[in-house]
């Protein structure tokens, strides 16, 4: 009985012809319009909360140690050197390799690597020629490169800080060699300025640069040196660089989870069409139960929910290069979940209303407010921390984070598995909700 209603709506659906526009073709014109738009547009830092950096010292000397020393003191960092062994309390300090793996499955947006051989590598240079020290290294997520470039104008500035007692003495050497001033008064010059530096751990007041421009170091033709940063930074990108198209990878989660919202709130609006035309009051005199008419429309409604997902990931997998098909059965059995928990979400709305218009105007400030919140119209990682932590009771966030994890992070069935979990249960309370009001508003 259930598989015919199921059969039955499905028919009237695709008969719909403006059902079938509103349900694949629109969706399809906006997530195009979507991924232009966020390939294009350019974001400033503004206000931010303080970003999370690991740093790795695998230079271990006094001037990397001063290096740290000044990222830890800036108030727009979190730096991070240790962390949690697997099966310990115990702290480990990060590693290159762990450095990295961090920043691939999202526990930080950047890490950076000082190095063997940095300090080495810049004695005896006024200038630092760009072939003469080993690069720093900066892994960062290209699905937040906001924090990345504030993250190295913030490490040129302390590279600058902590060169500036190099520069200077070695200034003094080449000065009192062109002005003949002698070797004693040299040593007795850098004496005293090591003692300043010694004292205030580096040039008192020395300054920065900004956080612009395209390239980490630049080139000076008069004299080839790095003239931008004292010391080379290789930005690495470690998932973005894997992607044929990084923004539609990241765009064509928070799209497809607000337009399934807002198709499986109309779709739930059949059961005022089934009171209309009178085969409610049919239905409610057969064999049938309040649940067993509910998961009938439920059925129907999330079937049409999951294949509208499946045509827009494939859509965007033959014209955007979204990698759909690398772990297949992960988007199966997440789609399936957010179809089902959306589909929930709409039958308790449903059972709430008496007309259409109640419905158009709860379902729409409900889709909006959670999309809005919940990383559909805005990225979530450019939201302030509380806000992040209000978009958790939305909908959207968890399906948008699993559908990350195997789009960007390349995570697959056991990864998803939390989003997963929170979407079904989510789902069997509110088909629990709607069960309860719908016997209650007809069978009463």
């Amino acid at each position: 009985m259930i598989a015919h209603l199921i059969a039955r709506d499905l028919k009237i659906a695709f008969k719909d012809r403006g059902n079938l526009i509103l349900g694949f073709a629109v969706p399809v014109v906006l997530f195009s319009v979507f991924v232009l738009i966020f390939g294009g547009m350019a974001r400033s830092s503004g206000d931010m909360d303080p970003i999370r950096l690991i740093v790795v010292d695998e230079d271990g000397s006094d001037r990397s140690r001063r290096m740290v020393s000044h990222l830890r003191d800036m108030d727009a960092l979190r730096v991070r050197i240790d962390h949690s062994a697997e099966d310990s309390e115990a702290k480990v300090p990060y590693t290159r390799d762990t450095a990295r793996k961090a920043v691939v499955e999202g526990e930080v947006s950047t890490a950076l690597v000082i190095p063997k051989g940095l300090s080495t590598g810049i004695s005896g240079h006024l200038f630092v020629e760009p072939d003469s020290v080993p690069a720093l290294s900066l892994f960062f997520d290209a699905a937040e490169p906001l924090e990345a470039q504030v993250v190295r104008g913030l490490l040129q500035q302390v590279l600058f800080m902590s060169m500036s007692d190099l520069w200077a003495l070695e200034g003094i050497d080449i000065m009192a060699a062109e002005l003949d001033l002698g070797a004693g008064t040299s040593e007795q010059m850098s004496t005293w300025m090591q003692e300043v530096f010694d004292e205030f751990g580096g040039l008192p007041g020395a300054g920065g640069t900004s956080a612009g421009g395209d390239s980490a170091t630049s080139d000076s033709t008069a004299t080839g040196y790095a003239l931008e940063s004292p010391i080379p930074i290789d930005m690495v990108d470690v998932l973005g660089e894997t992607k044929k198209n990084p923004i539609a990878a990241m765009t064509a989660a928070q799209v497809v989870v607000m337009f399934l919202l807002f198709s499986v709130m109309f779709s739930a609006g059949s059961i005022l069409r089934e009171q209309e035309g009178g085969t409610l009051r049919r239905l409610l005199v057969s064999p049938m139960t309040a649940r067993q008419f509910l998961l009938g429309k439920m059925g129907s409604t999330a079937a049409f929910g999951f294949l509208q997902i499946l045509i827009m990931f494939v859509y965007g997998w033959l014209v955007f290069k979204v990698d759909l098909f690398r772990d297949f059965p992960a988007v199966l059995l997440l789609t399936a979940v957010c179809a089902f928990s959306a589909t929930a979400l709409g039958m308790v709305i449903a059972s709430l209303c008496r007309t259409y218009r109640q419905i158009d105007s709860i379902a729409t400030l409900v889709v909006l407010s959670m999309s809005a919140v919940g990383g559909s119209m805005v990225p979530r990682f450019l939201m302030p921390d509380w806000m992040q932590k209000i978009g958790l009771v939305s909908f959207n966030a968890w399906a948008i984070d699993g559908y990350y994890k195997i789009f960007w992070r390349e995570m697959g069935t056991l990864q998803i598995l939390p989003q997963v979990g929170v979407l079904a249960a989510a789902g069997a309370i509110f088909f629990l909700i709607s069960s309860h009001l719908f016997q209650k508003r007809f069978y009463t």
